[in-house]
């Protein structure tokens, strides 16, 4: 466990609200956990609902983990820090049109959906004519 002092005099002149990240924290923790996973049969993936900070998925990214993400928006905060399509699973209920097109525009990707009000066909017509399942 890292010992550290939280630096609270450093910040009183700032305004609310303020997010404090202690970095070196986050990286012994990705090592941490890269240290458990390491030479088993798994990725492990942030969940980017916990926090989209463009500098932290870099750090995120930078030590090759891929992302978890529930919306378009996450999807396009992972691509935009450098996550590769291949690390980014995509799932959860009530996508929009544009975040299903999102994660088919990608290649390869792992998109995961149930929408209760589209119809497995209608989603299927989204797909490109090569992916989509016969007939």
């Amino acid at each position: 466990m890292i010992d550290t002092i939280f630096p609270i005099r450093q910040f009183k002149h700032l305004t609310t609200p303020f997010y404090y990240y202690d970095l070196e924290v986050l990286r012994a923790t990705i090592d941490a956990v890269k240290q458990q996973v390491d030479g088993k049969p798994f990725r492990v993936h942030y969940a980017l609902k916990a926090n989209a900070n463009p500098k932290l998925l870099k750090i995120i990214k930078d030590k090759g983990f891929g992302a978890d993400c529930v919306s378009g928006g996450e999807v396009q905060a992972a691509l935009d820090a450098g996550i590769t399509a291949d690390k980014i699973v995509f799932a959860g209920v009530g996508k929009a049109d544009w975040e299903i097109n999102l994660g088919i525009d990608q290649g390869k990707f792992f998109v995961s959906m149930w929408n209760p009000c589209r119809s497995w066909k209608s989603s299927m017509n989204l797909l490109p004519q090569k992916t989509k399942q016969p007939k």
